[in-house]
């Protein structure tokens, strides 16, 4: 008798299937599409990894693992072929930046229904890879992907689409994040303790017992300590931490009567709040930490002053700014153990290796805003044309730009070699270094003016000065065909010249916000005109300038994400994983799979795809998946059921977790 279709394509699935290299398993697979086999797989390890045949064992066997738990002991892994570098940044929907080999769920995802960044589940997978491509955009934005992973390009008609890595080239745009809503929250700072402490009147009442049972000398030698600190305990004096700990060794009845002394009556912030963020924004651009104290630098005596006055008010100190004796600059001390303990404590770093707390990533966007316009008064320059952050760690200057997205401030990071005279610099260690430079021009100095500015007096009045001057910015832009293709029809060309310009395809973000405005005025389509806005508000496309192959051993990440589709790495849009067998280069799209299963002995067994496999077939674009059953025959599962399910999942689980509809 002749088989059915599907029967057919289920013996191909099971002959596939004797190719498996697991003792436990065999399970074969097909993907047919218009009656073509367009992929097959089977169970196996990773291509050039030992399988379980090759190392003579089943370690999950070996160690008695029941059947579903513990895969990552497997040697059959799910590997993927799209991938992300492990050290690409991305910014999680709690402000959190972290290298993405240390994320694994939630992240952020651009939804396409409505062109907002949101927050989304996601699956991550792992695997190594001898080459990868490294692409750089206008703005010197980088990153490093798999040869085979799917890049979001614009596309004139459908705003995105998809394309590898590898078929880039100079002519694509990139989408990249304009826009990251974080909504944050003030933090606790650390817990500093007193460096001095003396005992209340009850503990000295309950000391007055102790010495009388075991004398003075006898305690002095049991604590370690001289008769001298025994005597200012008895007059309520205060001694060291060091001492209070030794005595509390012996008796330790006396911790609830220890109270701190606080000399300079300095004020400790339990919380952040905008002046502490700016001060310790100036700390990690201008500052340093010496014994029991803390200093800022600064050439302007002004500036200081700005900043003396914040301590004054977060502190209550009584602080004072003195001239340098050995170079041309001032210092603002801030005398205290206690705070020198803070600053300790938070771990900016040391000078040259200084990095961000993550505290502060999470902090509400004032203070953060803040913690910005403390290092920009440090650090930050106004030139003839774009505000300036220097710094000699690249990696800081990227988290500082991922920073500023929470205020929709685009910014570009260039490497700068150091002129012969600056060769002479005092810290003859950076002499022959480059170093690099953060920039800010165009209509984001507007932004930057009215959302994080400068405390430094000339500096203000500089970019104010600027950003009258300045011209379009042009590092980004939109297609023209945005625009066309939803109003063509609608209203009379002639009030949109910038669209009629054959001369060029796209306009800059400055024109595109002045055509939505337009659009406005005309009584535009509510609908369309909400998702252009969005759009143009949330995205920003770059032009690629560098397409760069490289050969070496990189261990890659990547994340499926079943809602979205999408997540950010290092600002940009990427597409998420793909099924495996995708990698032919064929269109799985409306394609349908084969799973045939059989256990070690050769007997049937039912099949059904597991929690990663379902999530790579959705995302794949699968019709239907037909499996065999113990009892010989088959069952057929409809895609669409599985991807209804989960979105309704996923609905909820966003609102919980990041206030997004």
């Amino acid at each position: 008798m002749r088989p059915s279709k599907k029967e057919h394509y289920l013996n191909i699935a099971r002959e596939v299937a004797q190719r498996s290299t697991c003792f436990r398993r065999k399970f074969g697979a097909i993907i047919v599409k218009d009656d073509v086999i367009v992929a097959t797989g089977y169970v196996g390890a990773p291509r050039k990894t030992q399988d379980c045949f090759e190392r003579g064992e089943c370690l999950r066997d070996k160690m008695g693992t029941p059947h579903g738990q513990r895969y990552e002991l497997c040697r059959s892994v799910h590997a993927e072929q799209n991938c992300v570098s492990e050290n690409s940044l991305t910014i999680l929907p709690t402000g959190e930046i972290e290298k993405i080999k240390k994320v694994h769920s939630p992240l952020l995802a651009l939804n396409t229904a409505n062109f907002k960044i949101q927050s989304s589940k996601g699956e991550r997978f792992e695997e190594d890879k001898k080459e990868i491509i490294k692409i750089t955009t206008i703005g010197n934005h980088e990153i490093e992907v798999s040869p085979d992973h799917l890049m979001f390009v614009a596309d004139k008609s459908k705003i995105l689409k998809t394309k590898k890595a590898k078929d880039l080239t100079s002519d694509d745009l990139l989408p990249f994040a304009a826009k990251i809503l974080v909504k944050g929250n003030s933090q606790l700072l650390p817990e500093i303790s007193f460096n001095t402490y003396r005992l209340t009147k009850k503990g000295r009442e309950i000391f007055q017992k102790y010495l009388r049972e075991i004398g003075w000398q006898k305690l002095a030698d049991e604590c370690g300590f001289s008769i001298i600190v025994i005597a200012r305990l008895r007059k309520g004096k205060g001694i060291e931490k060091k001492n209070k700990e030794k005595i509390l060794r012996f008796y330790p009845r006396l911790a609830s009567f220890f109270e701190g002394l606080n000399f300079h009556k300095i004020k400790i912030p339990r919380k952040t709040s905008p002046d502490f963020c700016q001060i310790a924004g100036y700390f990690l651009g201008d500052g340093s930490l010496s014994k029991n104290f803390v200093a800022l630098y600064d050439e302007s005596r002004e500036t200081l002053r700005v900043y003396q006055n914040l301590a004054k008010k977060v502190f209550h100190t009584k602080n004072n700014i003195r001239k340098a004796s050995d170079r041309d600059e001032w210092i603002l001390y801030l005398c205290s153990y206690r705070l020198w303990s803070l600053f300790l404590k938070l771990n900016f770093g040391k000078r040259e290796s200084r990095q961000i707390p993550s505290i502060f990533y999470k902090v509400d966007n004032t203070s953060l805003a803040g913690f910005l316009r403390g290092y920009f008064d440090a650090e930050g320059t106004v030139g003839e044309r774009a505000v300036h952050l220097s710094s000699q760690r690249k990696e800081l200057l990227e988290i500082v730009r991922l920073l500023l997205l929470r205020f929709g401030i685009f910014s570009s990071i260039y490497r700068i070699k150091r002129k012969k005279e600056q060769k002479n610099f005092k810290f003859q260690g950076y002499k022959n270094n480059p170093y690099f430079s953060l920039e800010i021009t165009g209509s984001d100095l507007d932004d930057f003016i009215r959302k994080i500015g400068f405390s430094h007096p000339q500096k203000l009045k500089k970019i104010k000065n600027l950003a009258l001057q300045r011209k379009n910015q042009k590092k980004y832009s939109f297609s023209k065909l945005y625009f066309k293709q939803w109003f063509r029809g609608n209203f009379p060309t002639r009030y949109f010249p910038l669209l009629r310009d054959y001369r060029t395809e796209v306009i800059s973000k400055d024109s595109a916000k002045k055509i939505l405005r337009r659009f406005e005025r005309f009584g535009y389509n509510q609908k369309n005109l909400f998702r252009l806005k969005n759009l143009v508000e949330n995205l920003v496309f770059l032009k690629i300038k560098k397409i760069k192959k490289i050969r070496k051993q990189t261990r890659m990440i990547d994340y499926f994400v079943p809602k979205y589709n999408s997540f950010l790495v290092n600002g940009f849009i990427v597409h998420n994983c793909i099924i495996n067998a995708a990698r032919t280069g064929v269109s799985l799209l409306t394609g349908d799979m084969y799973i045939w299963g059989e256990d070690g002995k050769g007997n049937r067994i039912n099949t059904s795809p597991c929690f990663i496999c379902k999530k790579m077939i959705i995302n794949a674009g699968l019709n239907r998946v037909i499996c065999s059953t113990k009892n010989g025959g088959m069952k057929t599962f409809n895609i669409q059921d599985w991807v209804k399910d989960w979105q309704e999942k996923d609905i909820l689980d966003d609102k919980d977790q990041y206030g997004n509809d």
